[in-house]
């Protein structure tokens, strides 16, 4: 199991905080002990447009998980055609469907996809005023659409427009404080020295904290999330930490509701700061998009 799945399993918000004796629900057998049942697994072939992570999500999985079922040391090089186990059966239905599947909210018609797979490209974003862009933004940005279903328009334009805001259209992977204030703070699993600087604010939408760093860690199958932190997030993940959040905080299902910007901005930001910027920046993506 991975350390998510256990702390998701026991109600653990803080994986440092274990007891002895402490009684932990986890699945089917150990690997050192006898008897007991293992998850039933079936098959999955990858299809074009696929990645690790949407295959996961279809699962119920976690990359980390398909990683080691499959014997996978690089995630971003799985091929079409191949076969992977997966376990059980398909949250998506269809296991040989698109991974992206019927996002059941779309408002604006079609998912956005072009041919080559992309949901988003390039000369979308400079039309949104983003301005340092690169191969690996956009892909990252791309593989994080499939990745977390952020596939139908309206919940494209939500997603980009409140990483437009927060990143100052992606001038501020990183948070602009240092992260000193953040040291000591165990309610967000910052217990070593140092932690508060490392963990501070990283990506479109700040993954913040030791504890949310080790999730996303261990989701990716990327400890290097953990041993490098912030810098390391805001440069090879970006788009995919704040999906990350997007996704456990179900915010895919709020914007399948038609909500405004200010509902929206409430669960992102907790309250309305920059408001009118994020509306700006929703009518703006609601044009280009």
């Amino acid at each position: 199991m991975t350390m998510a799945q256990i702390q998701s399993l026991n109600g653990i918000s803080n994986p440092d905080k274990i007891q002895i004796g402490q009684v932990l629900k986890v699945y089917g057998k150990s690997t050192g002990g006898n008897g007991g049942t293992t998850k039933p697994t079936t098959t999955y072939t990858v299809k074009s447009g696929d990645n690790l992570g949407a295959i996961a999500l279809k699962f119920g999985m976690t990359m980390a998980q398909i990683q080691s079922l499959n014997g996978i040391s690089n995630p971003d090089k799985i091929q079409i055609g191949q076969v992977l186990k997966v376990y059980g059966k398909s949250t998506g239905g269809n296991t040989g469907g698109n991974t992206g599947g019927n996002t059941g909210g779309n408002t604006g018609g079609n998912d956005g996809s072009n041919k080559k797979g992309k949901y988003v490209s390039a000369s979308q974003l400079r039309q949104i005023n983003w301005v340092n862009i690169t191969d690996h933004l956009v892909d990252d940005l791309n593989n994080c659409l499939a990745m977390f279903n952020i596939t139908s328009r309206v919940r494209i334009i939500h997603f980009i427009s409140q990483c437009s805001h927060e990143s100052n259209a992606g001038l501020w992977p990183t948070e602009l404080a240092s992260g000193a204030d953040y040291q000591g703070r165990t309610d967000l699993g910052n217990i070593q020295p140092g932690d508060g600087v490392r963990f501070k604010g990283g990506g479109f939408i700040q993954t913040t904290g030791r504890y949310n760093y080790t999730n996303l860690a261990n989701y990716l199958g990327d400890q290097e999330v953990v041993r490098q932190g912030a810098t390391y997030v805001s440069k090879k993940y970006p788009w995919t930490s704040a999906g990350f959040w997007w996704h456990n905080n179900n915010m895919n299902a709020l914007c399948d509701t038609s909500p405004s910007v200010e509902q929206v901005t409430l669960r992102v930001n907790g309250g309305y700061n920059g408001l009118a910027d994020r509306i700006e920046r929703y009518n703006l993506c609601d044009r280009v998009f």
